[in-house]
């Protein structure tokens, strides 16, 4: 049960953006994407956050296709602002749903790594793309925070040859 004088934090915001690991592609090496479909974060390795983005408009972006994607030679960054999993509970008892409740994991002050577990996006042929980048970064709760700026993270798209 989360104390109700701690302030509560809610937010983590951060930007992240998508660079198409390939050695042949000289300049167009920033992928682009209209939407993410899925985007998990864990805290201290427990699920955290849930959720999707909203739909991005690039008008004036030149694109050229790699492997069923969109890429350009302009780096794009995406804003992520996510707070605790809003994921609607299966719920047909009240067992179900105090377990639901349950697994709300609250951040009071102290230490903590996020990590970016997985994203999933759509490709050209609306084919799903899931990467799983783990990338970790270390943050401090003061009592007075509610929301948190935790930076900018590039992260690789690679395919297998």
């Amino acid at each position: 049960i989360r104390d109700e004088s701690q302030p509560n934090f809610d937010k983590l915001l951060m930007l992240v953006n998508f660079v198409a690991d390939d050695a042949a592609l000289v300049d167009s090496n920033f992928v682009v994407i209209t939407k993410l479909e899925y985007i998990q974060l864990r805290i201290n390795n427990e699920i955290w956050a849930e959720f999707e983005s909203e739909q991005y408009d690039y008008p004036g972006v030149e694109t050229a296709s790699w492997n069923n994607l969109n890429i350009s030679n302009q780096k794009i960054e995406y804003l992520l602002v996510t707070g605790e999993t809003e994921i609607k509970p299966n719920a047909y008892t009240a067992g179900d749903y105090a377990n639901y409740l349950n697994g709300f994991i609250y951040l009071l002050p102290g230490d903590y790594v996020m990590e970016i577990a997985e994203i999933r996006f759509l490709d050209q042929n609306t084919d799903t793309v899931t990467l799983k980048p783990h990338i970790y970064q270390y943050f401090k709760l003061t009592p007075e925070t509610n929301t948190l700026y935790l930076g900018k993270f590039n992260i690789p798209v690679t395919f297998p040859n």
